[in-house]
């Protein structure tokens, strides 16, 4: 399943000292959001958990689909409600680890932390 393109856009990357941020643009237009949830849309915590792969493996520029083998920490603080376009940052710090990657993810805007994960990646 990938998300990019069809539910979010990247509209910038940056690599910090941390890390690499991105902000991302998730559209509200979605078929998904008519089932969960028709009168109050709500992002399913599965494609937070998507759209943070798939933005590590473009990090990494790895050229093949990395799947989690270990999610150590995932916490889903806030409901990302989706009555409109959503501007949001995704901040990932990724350390090499033998042949995986230790990865730790926040997904974000101006007022709220929506949700944080540390994981390992793997090819």
């Amino acid at each position: 399943m990938l998300l990019k393109d069809i539910l979010y856009q990247i509209l910038e990357s940056e690599h910090n000292e941390s890390g690499i941020a991105y902000t991302i643009q998730i559209s509200d237009k979605h078929p998904l959001f008519k089932g969960h949830f028709p009168e109050t849309p709500v992002l399913p915590g599965v494609c937070i958990l998507q759209i943070f792969k798939e933005l590590s493996e473009d990090a990494l520029s790895v050229g093949k689909p990395l799947q989690y083998s270990e999610i150590k920490q995932c916490k889903f603080q806030t409901p990302v409600l989706m009555k409109e376009p959503r501007t949001m940052r995704v901040e990932l710090t990724l350390t090499p680890e033998q042949e995986s990657w230790k990865l730790s993810a926040t997904l974000k805007d101006q007022e709220s932390v929506f949700a944080i994960m540390k994981a390992v990646l793997s090819e």
